[in-house]
């Protein structure tokens, strides 16, 4: 804001995403549960979300079971056993194939898997250090804390 000479509007732009992660953050605790995500911010090499995610996904009411912003591999992913996968690819909108972690062998035992819970996620909303994580924190929220797919 001060560089662009919008201190005021910065200000109160800041003041509205305060209240909308307090909101959310207010939602998560009535919910009880707090369950385990991993956050992939990139396949090949498999790498989690930005470190700022971590914050995010504690607004929604999760836990990250693998450091933020880290180049991981699969079994380390498989050993986390998360309960809620989230694909956020970066620069890849929603086109990442949840078909394709749903088959990955060495993650056949991961509960997120077994249950059905892998999300795709538009990558802005998690990647992107601005406004956009409020929707960001209420895409986590409904994600994490809705039922699992059918098969």
């Amino acid at each position: 804001g001060r560089i662009a000479d919008r201190t005021a509007a910065a200000e109160k732009l800041i003041e509205r995403m305060r209240r909308e992660f307090a909101r959310i953050s207010a939602r998560a605790r009535r919910v009880k549960s707090c369950p385990t995500i991993y956050c992939e911010a990139w396949p090949n090499p498999r790498i989690t979300s930005p470190p700022w995610v971590r914050e995010i996904a504690g607004i929604a009411g999760a836990q990250m079971v693998l450091d933020p912003g880290s180049r991981v591999t699969g079994e380390q992913v498989a050993r986390a056993m998360p309960d809620v996968i989230i694909i956020a690819w970066t620069a890849t909108a929603d086109r990442p194939s949840i078909r394709k972690t749903l088959e990955n062998p060495a993650w056949q035992d991961v509960p997120a898997v077994k249950n059905r819970r892998v999300i795709v996620l538009r990558d802005e909303l998690l990647n992107t250090p601005g406004p956009p994580l409020v929707q960001g924190a209420k895409a986590l929220f409904r994600a994490i804390h809705s039922p699992p797919l059918r098969k």
